[in-house]
């Protein structure tokens, strides 16, 4: 059943600094040079998604529903775009749990509610499909997202992609690559040659490294190792790479355990092979953001004396280390789910659920990039 309240009740309040909101499973975006943080609330068995602009007052509903599918590792993501946003989120579409489809919703300059679209894959198998995501390309944006649609008939996990237009229509829908990792993250992102996306493969002897493929002229190239870090594990880590770019630059962050060794690494479009990060006691959950000229800040989960941290960096293009940043006490557990990271105006805006007896709340930072140290 679909609700809508666009003047959903909100507890908490956005303050430059440090702030504690209502809900979990936060997500930034920057829209027309400003913040939006998307959340969930669950009130009465519904699951309310709002989205809140941090330099206003008004909170805007994306939808109440309760049979999304929502958990720690894959919930619902706002994306920006040229003539508006996209939001992206999972809908049950049987009784049975691994029965689910993707819906997009999408709210363009010129309209003042969200328009739900409803199923973005093409097929109607009662199978897995999540983990998408989405970046701006040309007036849309192109989407890419994990389809089980194969699984059905003894098959694999592949990895499809689509364009979407800001009036709903959908384009040029494929496969990227057959055969990957079943729940790990996906990340996309528009380079000065083309969007390329980031996902973690699966071979046939369970080697699941992290790969990648460039969209040129509507068509996926080959896809190609990013790293080969041989991690071999008979099933999925629930941990999937990121990518950040600006103009010809670009990096790429991931988890990796190779022989029982939990690493962070990254790799620049201007050094060849990976960098190591933290190979101490990272947990992964990795997050990037580009900053533009200014570099890309990346954030991953690691453990401090025992105590779990968000390990914060912020790195020029050449993969000089300009500013760190260690924040104590967020979640470690599953139900921490995975940090949120945007960039603004020489801020970094960084989120992440902390889970609560009885109720959750969403913890904010505003990193200014320039402050004191």
């Amino acid at each position: 059943m679909l609700l809508t309240d666009c003047n959903h009740h909100e507890a908490g309040a956005y303050l430059p600094g440090k702030s504690v909101l209502s809900g979990s499973l936060p997500y930034l975006v920057i829209q027309d040079s400003e913040t939006y943080l998307s959340r969930i609330t669950t009130e009465d068995g519904v699951d309310w998604w709002i989205m809140k602009n941090l330099t206003g007052v008004e909170v805007d509903t994306i939808g109440g529903r309760s049979d999304w599918l929502i958990n720690w590792a894959d919930f619902p993501r706002v994306f920006s775009g040229e003539q508006g946003m996209l939001a992206l989120a999972l809908r049950y579409t049987s009784s049975a749990k691994n029965a689910y489809t993707i819906d997009y919703y999408i709210k363009t300059h010129d309209q003042t509610s969200w328009v739900d679209y409803g199923a973005l894959p093409d097929d109607s198998t009662m199978t897995e499909h999540g983990f998408a995501s989405a970046t701006a390309y040309q007036s849309g944006w192109l989407i890419v997202w994990l389809d089980g649609r194969n699984t059905a008939k003894g098959g694999f996990t592949g990895l499809r992609s689509a364009e979407v237009l800001p009036d709903g229509q959908i384009l040029n829908q494929q496969w990227v690559d057959s055969t990957v990792c079943d729940c790990c993250q996906t990340a996309i992102a528009v380079l000065a040659n083309g969007p390329q996306v980031v996902y973690r493969d699966r071979t046939k002897e369970e080697v699941r490294d992290i790969y990648s493929s460039k969209y040129t002229n509507g068509e996926w190239s080959e896809p190609k190792v990013v790293s080969e870090d041989h991690w071999k594990i008979n099933g999925c880590p629930v941990n999937g790479p990121q990518i950040a770019g600006y103009g010809e630059q670009s990096a790429i962050g991931w988890f990796t355990a190779a022989n029982d060794r939990p690493e962070v690494k990254m790799m620049l479009a201007k050094r060849p092979g990976p960098q190591l990060l933290d190979s101490v006691t990272t947990l992964g959950k990795v997050r990037m953001t580009s900053m533009n000229e200014a570099g890309f800040a990346i954030v991953w989960v690691g453990l401090l004396e025992q105590v779990p941290h968000l390990n914060l960096r912020w790195f020029d293009w050449d993969g000089k280390e300009q500013r760190a940043w260690t924040i104590p006490n967020p979640n470690g557990s599953k139900a921490g789910g995975f940090p949120a990271v945007a960039y603004l105006d020489h801020d970094i805006y960084l989120a992440w659920t902390s889970p609560g007896i009885g109720a959750d709340s969403v913890q904010l930072l505003t990193l200014p990039i320039y402050g004191a140290r």
